[in-house]
């Protein structure tokens, strides 16, 4: 799970409330994956991943690196996209197909 903490804030408010509910919703997607999934262990390493790259880049985005924010914008975005269109439809199509969902 990721931690809202000080060092995700942008201090662009509309934009911190956009990430507050995006890290809520991804969080939120930890409880259902309880479901006997055979990749949870896989699964959840990519998200710690990314909590790991996101806290890597934070400091410099905190700094006002323009570069650094750009580069967190782009692979946060890209890997929501990815994440959501791959692993999580795997997830979903092995719930479905087992009538857990």
């Amino acid at each position: 799970m990721i931690e809202f903490d000080n060092s995700l804030i942008t201090h662009v408010e509309e934009m911190d409330k956009q990430h507050l509910r995006l890290v809520a919703l991804l969080n939120n997607t930890y409880e259902p994956l309880k479901i006997g999934y055979p990749e949870l262990e896989s699964h959840r390493k990519v998200h710690e991943i990314f909590r790991r790259e996101v806290k890597n880049l934070a400091p410099y985005v905190e700094r006002g690196d323009l570069k650094a924010f750009r580069e967190a914008l782009s692979y946060s975005w890209g890997w929501l996209y990815n994440h959501i269109a791959k692993t999580d439809k795997k997830y979903g199509i092995y719930a479905k197909e087992r009538g857990l969902i």
